[in-house]
């Protein structure tokens, strides 16, 4: 019993520090997906003054 508990605690942990990472990931990006949005069209403008004036 305490052999199969060594390794069935081993892929335990493994597999859950991805999940919560995917987790995190999707959420993090649909967060910043809809504020990006309206903030890109803003942005686009101020970059295509300054990049003409760099360029």
């Amino acid at each position: 019993m305490s052999d199969e508990t060594t390794p069935a605690t081993t892929p335990d942990p493994g597999a859950a520090a991805p999940t919560p990472r995917r987790l995190a990931g999707k959420t993090r990006k649909r967060k910043s997906v809809p504020p990006i949005l309206p903030g890109v069209e803003e942005a686009e403008d101020t970059v295509r003054d300054g990049v003409g004036e760099t360029a």
